[in-house]
């Protein structure tokens, strides 16, 4: 689980497609993905 402003929300990497990530959360037992994209796309430079 992720913390600050994505409190609550996950994040996990699409097979084997190297730095891109995928974060969603559960609903009522569905995952809902919000947002894909690479690490500096989604959290902004490491």
């Amino acid at each position: 689980m992720l913390t600050g402003d994505l409190a609550g929300v996950m994040e996990c990497h699409v097979g084997n497609a190297g730095d891109w990530l995928a974060i969603w959360m559960r609903d009522d037992g569905i995952a809902v993905f919000m947002r894909t994209g690479g690490h500096d796309e989604l959290f902004g430079r490491r």
